[in-house]
Order: C-alpha cells, then structure tokens, then sequence
C-alpha cells in the first residue's frame, strides 16, 4: 500500500524505527550544502508524519543507529571545516523529545552506515573527504 510521502524532498539522511514509528532525520535537498536538521516522525497507526526536536548539527551524509530506545547520528557531510565533513555524534530521546551531543567520532566521515549489534554501535568505513575520501576505518561505539 502507498504510504503519505515524507514532508520534505530529502536525500542522504538516516534513521530508524523505535516503539513502532519511524524516525528520519537529517539529510539534504539539492546539493551538499542543502542540508537539514529536520527530524521527522511517522506513525503508522494514525497514517501521518509529525516533526520531532531538530538536530542539534544540520548535516546530510550521515549514517544512523537505533539502540536502546534511542537514535544514534554519525558523521555527515557539508561542513564548512577542512575536508567538509562532521565528526558530531548526537542521540534522540523520543520520550523527551530531546537531543544529546556525545563524543565526536575520529575521525569524521560521511557516506558510511551504522548497524546496532547487541550492545554496541558498529560505524565502518565512509569517506574524510567531502564528496570523497574513503578511508579504511571502522569504529565500534559503546553507548
């Protein structure tokens, strides 16, 4: 069946489903620089999507883990920092509808995945470069 559409055109954001919905944050229209701190929400009881608490880091490229009720946010592109990427790491509470910013991950990187496994957060790959620069590192985060 067809689902109502996100709220916004979006590429390169991540995110993860938590208590039955499904979070979607970050991301970019257009170009890397377009990029967002949207967190959108959809519920699949009711049909529609609503916006949560923005992203600390507007930020596309980024790649995303759910662990313990929470949503984990990686790296990303668009900077305006040498290389263009982001070393943020930031998680979402959706019970308090809130942000927390965590220890940057080293080094930063864009265009990788995040895949939550028991108890850890496994961040491989990505590039240091924006729009390039893949790199051979793989980070395991412990939350």
């Amino acid at each position: 069946r067809s689902l109502p559409p996100l709220p916004r055109a979006m590429d390169h954001g991540s995110g993860g489903a938590i208590d039955g919905k499904i979070y979607v944050a970050g991301g970019r229209s257009g170009s890397i620089g377009g990029h967002t701190t949207q967190l959108d929400i959809y519920d699949p009881d009711d049909g529609s999507w609503t916006q949560g608490a923005p992203m600390p880091t507007s930020r596309g490229g980024i790649a995303g883990a759910v662990y313990a009720g929470q949503l984990y946010v990686f790296g990303g592109e668009g900077s305006s920092r040498p290389g263009g990427v982001f070393d943020e790491v930031e998680a979402y509470d959706p019970v308090a509808n809130t942000w927390q910013t965590l220890e940057p991950m080293q080094p930063g990187r864009h265009g990788t995945g995040a895949a939550t496994l028991g108890d850890k957060i496994y961040v491989p790959g990505g590039a240091d470069v924006i729009a390039f620069g893949a790199v051979d590192t793989h980070q395991v985060y412990l939350p």
